[in-house]
């Protein structure tokens, strides 16, 4: 089959949907005259749309995607799905993924293929290697494609001092790294002669009042409540971005800014973030309880143990690259 329209609905958090832009851009890459439309987490959607990855996209939670749990489907749900050739259907759970695609199906969708999002637990595999592996019936084979976002404009000239984002905050508080060596570090780098900013979403008030309240030198610009391609949009200027397992850390190394990602229940073997210029810090190598890419680890308060040495070495240690691959001599 050679759709001409393609429905994919990948229903995540801003992380699992920035670690699917590669399967997008690989299918772009197999159908390119197919028009895509992508149905999930509206935010970073609307980076891969400016990426090219994607032409339409829309809300999991809209009111047309409630109609396909109904009993039979609405004369409104067929005439807006009857014109799609293909359906792909990314899901948790295997039996999810099938009723949800039996569902499309019965709607008017021609085809629907149901795929789970997951790798196996213990398998190793990386999620965004897994999601392009799932792709193998229509055609697609690896390598998994390099994407990078552009969040619609080119990166501006330098600021007067290097700019530092910090994020303190994750989806959940066993994610998070302590505030207070967050504040350390930050302090480090204003001693330096850095500038610094921090970001946050709705969930990360008290991880960032703690970075705040433990800080004695840096005075941060706060970056929270900026919709997320604005923010992406002031990424860009950064030198450099230092982040727990978040979706926010996902966007910065997306964006090629200099990231250090700060992991320890989650394995990053699953989990990194795309990016030429990513340093993972894994507090958990050791954990025995995280080989599930679904759970993590919810035992082990391993993050609590990290102290600023390492991830400061680590900051280094993707500043130098990235210095030695924008080097004017640097070889094309």
């Amino acid at each position: 089959m050679t759709p001409s329209n393609l429905l994919v609905l990948r229903p995540g958090a801003i992380g699992d949907t920035l670690l699917t832009m590669p399967s997008l851009a690989a299918l772009r890459g197999r159908f390119p005259g197919a028009e895509i439309t992508v149905v999930g987490n509206q935010a970073p959607l609307s980076l891969g749309h400016a990426a090219g990855f994607l032409d339409r996209h829309d809300a999991f939670g809209a009111a047309w995607v409630s109609d396909l749990f109904g009993d039979e489907p609405t004369p409104a749900l067929r005439t807006r799905l009857d014109r799609f050739d293909l359906g792909i259907v990314w899901m948790h759970a295997v039996e999810a993924a099938s009723d949800l695609a039996a569902r499309l199906e019965r709607a008017g969708v021609r085809e629907a293929l149901p795929l789970v999002s997951f790798p196996e637990p213990r398998s190793g595999r990386y999620l965004a290697d897994h999601l392009v592996d799932t792709l193998l019936p229509l055609g697609i084979t690896g390598p998994r494609p390099a994407v990078t976002l552009r969040p619609g404009v080119e990166r501006p000239h330098p600021l007067p001092a290097p700019l530092a984002v910090f994020h303190p905050g994750a989806g959940g508080r066993h994610k998070r790294w302590p505030g207070e060596r967050f504040a350390a570090l930050a302090d480090r780098f204003a001693a330096s002669g850095w500038d610094v900013a921090v970001t946050r979403g709705p969930a990360d008030e008290d991880a960032v009042a703690i970075f705040r309240s433990r800080l004695l030198l840096a005075n941060p610009a706060d970056l929270g409540g900026l919709p997320l391609d604005e923010l992406a949009r002031i990424l860009t200027r950064a030198s450099l971005f230092v982040g727990n397992d978040s979706g926010m850390t996902h966007l910065a190394a997306l964006l090629d800014v200099p990231t250090v990602a700060i992991f320890g229940p989650f394995d990053p073997s699953y989990w990194a973030p795309i990016g030429r210029y990513v340093e993972v810090v894994d507090a958990g190598r050791s954990c025995p309880h995280r080989f599930d890419p679904r759970e993590g680890c919810r035992q082990c308060a391993v993050l609590a143990g990290l102290d600023p040495g390492p991830v400061w070495e680590a900051a280094q240690a993707v500043l130098a690259t990235a210095s030695r691959d924008r080097s004017p001599s640097a070889c094309p």
